[in-house]
């Protein structure tokens, strides 16, 4: 066994690097295109790409490790099978289930690695790329990137511009609240920021209120008002509007900005926000999510270890081929399942997916993890003897 481990280890670092690299190049190049094209609208210099891609690197990297362990799998299994060298562990009175033992290990200090990155590096480099790009965006753009476009606010408020007069002036704005028995709508023909603190002023306006029968209950005039209760929620919803980037996941999704605390936080600080009844659902949802990412190397070692000796795959572009084909299929469940949960997760969405959020960020790795431990018990069994003599040997 300890040959065995010597060589699993050995000969899984050349392609698990290819795997590796192959998706993050995969995936850059998607995600270089998104950028281009916002660059290009905003006249941003071309060199700001490469910083970009430098921000989205660790996430790239945690995503990029189940792919690398999978290739790894599949080419060194594929390659002890040409070599037949499978066949002379069996004779050595090694079992297949043992086999498997040094990829789980091989797995599993990987998927502590993915935790680490998840958990240390990937927050600090969101916060680095929310800073730059939002002092960048205020100072080189302005809010011309806002121009004609309905933002939330925070919950069920939303605000829209028409354009921007300068970088302290907003000109045609309306902010809106949706309630459950009535809809608030406030219009403005300005909206001014104030020189002596970050709050704003609306001038020259109208306050409505409509019940839910659309009955007018109050509709009011004012010259100059400050709206103390969204000042402070404005500034932050424009601050947020003006960083193109800093809500684009590597996959080139926007996601919703109020996810972003939740994000950029350690498993420490997610801890404690369990304890306000406010936080706690985004909160626990992310823990959730951090933990069922990076368990995702170890989850793929196991299912494609016994899929791999069950199956005796011998060429080395199928393996290939295969590898992408599972992954593949796992990323695409994962990234569907967490847009259901973080929409279930909202109160103000009305999605027809209704899935217990934490459930729906586990069930990629709890239906590859169950698929795993159905192959594994195959392993050495005689039903594995009967599926190679009946179907992968002719």
């Amino acid at each position: 066994m300890k040959t065995l481990n010597s060589y699993v280890w050995k000969n899984s670092i050349s392609p698990f690097f290819l795997g590796f690299f192959g998706f993050i190049i995969f995936v850059s190049v998607n995600l270089l295109y998104f950028l281009s094209l916002n660059i290009i609208d905003y006249g941003i210099p071309p060199w700001r790409l490469f910083q970009l891609l430098y921000f989205f690197l660790p996430e790239l990297g945690a995503e990029a490790i189940p792919v690398g362990v999978l290739l790894a799998i599949f080419w060194i299994l594929s390659q002890m099978s040409t070599k037949n060298e499978l066949m002379a562990l069996q004779v050595h009175g090694i079992s297949f289930k043992s086999v498997v033992i040094p990829f789980l290990v091989f797995g599993f200090m990987l998927s502590l690695f993915t935790f680490f990155l998840n958990d240390t590096i990937i927050p600090i480099f969101n916060r680095q790329k929310e800073a730059e790009l939002s002092d960048f965006m205020s100072e080189n753009i302005g809010y011309s990137t806002i121009s004609n476009k309905f933002l939330r606010i925070t919950g069920n408020k939303y605000f829209y511009v028409k354009q921007p007069i300068s970088e302290v002036s907003l000109d045609d704005v309306m902010v809106y609240e949706i309630r459950n028995s009535s809809v608030k709508t406030i219009f403005a023909n300005e909206l001014r920021k104030r020189n002596d603190r970050d709050s704003w002023l609306m001038l020259d306006g109208q306050v409505v209120d409509l019940d839910d029968e659309r009955g007018l209950t109050l509709n009011v005039t004012f010259d100059e008002t400050e709206f103390e209760e969204l000042s402070d929620e404005l500034s932050d919803s424009l601050r947020d509007a003006m960083s193109l980037f800093s809500e684009v996941n590597i996959y080139g999704q926007q996601s919703n900005n109020e996810q972003n605390p939740y994000k950029y936080a350690r498993s420490t600080e997610l801890i404690q926000m369990l304890k306000s009844e406010e936080k706690y659902q985004r909160a626990f949802l992310e823990l959730n999510s951090r933990l069922a990412k990076s368990l995702s190397p170890f989850i793929i070692a196991l299912l494609g270890t016994s899929i791999c000796l069950v199956s005796n795959i011998r060429s080395k572009s199928w393996s290939i081929v295969i590898s992408f084909l599972l992954i593949g299929s796992f990323k695409a469940g994962e990234i569907f399942m967490q847009s259901v949960a973080l929409h279930n997760v909202a109160f103000y969405s009305n999605t027809r997916y209704r899935l217990n959020p934490s459930f729906a960020v586990w069930s990629p790795d709890l239906i590859y993890m169950c698929l795993g431990i159905l192959f594994f018990l195959l392993l050495d069994s005689k039903m594995m003897y009967f599926i190679k003599e009946r179907f992968v040997r002719k």
